[in-house]
């Protein structure tokens, strides 16, 4: 079968994979014969691409995926793909992958890794998650809305289920109740470091609110500045990932009828050159 383009999140391993295909397809299909194809590419030149040692131009990448038999909207995402892959920063990868999960939409057999992301990219999911733990849980957005505080509107909990059950993160028990399941969000290298910063970030921004909106005994907000010596950062690391492992060691597991969904974020970053 041939490859879906939208499946991918590596436009070098898609290529590999389409011209595995063609080559079952047809045996006399070449490296030599795509690069006639495209009007550009040289053979040795497409073998550079595939291991990684040269990138695409928008022309080239273009003319590939033309010769390779593309659609123009398979051509527009793999061109997305392309772009996001050689991306230089953050923004510049948001940009391109916000246009490929606008050509994803509802496709049959879409992107999982593009759907885990979704559920990385904030704060919301993964609280979610954690409140479908509770007894009695009410997946109504307005409920949830309103149990989480109104700090994320219905729209955006309706948004959160749905990205739960989509990614399996949320399924129906054999009383028809969404639960947990066993699954955890998956990710790939291309997104994971992306996506975890926005996550990061938006959980920095819901900090903010909840300083202004909550009182002081059901908070703690602390900062520390200090000195610290260069061979000691590792040490200090360790620790911050010891005390991480503490609290976890307190995360309800049963009778979680006063629990109580619970963020805690722990910060360490360097003020000075």
């Amino acid at each position: 079968m041939e490859p879906s383009i939208y499946k991918y999140l590596d436009y070098r391993q898609f290529l590999r994979d389409m011209l595995a295909h063609k080559r079952s397809a047809s045996p006399a299909f070449s490296l030599e014969m795509l690069g006639r194809r495209t009007g550009c590419l040289t053979k040795s030149h497409i073998s550079l691409i595939l291991s990684g040692r040269r990138g695409l131009t928008s022309r080239r990448a273009a003319a590939l995926g033309q010769a390779l038999g593309l659609g123009e909207k398979e051509l527009s995402y793999y061109q997305q793909l392309v772009q996001f892959n050689q991306a230089k920063d953050d923004a510049e990868r948001e940009q391109h992958l916000s246009v490929m999960m606008s050509h994803i939409g509802r496709r049959v057999g879409s992107n999982l890794s593009m759907d885990s992301y979704r559920t990385l990219e904030n704060w919301h999911c993964l609280a979610l998650r954690e409140l479908a733990r509770l007894p009695n849980f009410d997946p109504n957005p307005a409920a949830i809305s309103a149990k989480l505080k109104n700090l994320l509107t219905q729209t955006e909990a309706r948004r959160a289920i749905k990205l739960l059950i989509d990614t399996r993160m949320l399924i129906e028990n054999e009383n028809g109740e969404l639960v947990p399941s066993v699954d955890t969000a998956r990710s790939t290298d291309e997104i994971n470091s992306l996506a975890i910063r926005k996550y990061h970030k938006s959980c920095l921004d819901l900090g903010k609110k909840v300083l202004e909106q909550e009182p002081v005994e059901a908070r703690e907000f602390g900062s520390i500045n200090f000195l610290v010596k260069i061979e000691d950062q590792p040490k200090l690391k360790e620790m911050i990932k010891d005390f991480r492992e503490k609290i976890l060691s307190l995360a309800a597991k049963d009778d979680l009828t006063s629990a109580k969904v619970t963020q805690v974020n722990i910060q360490m970053f360097h003020l000075s050159d």
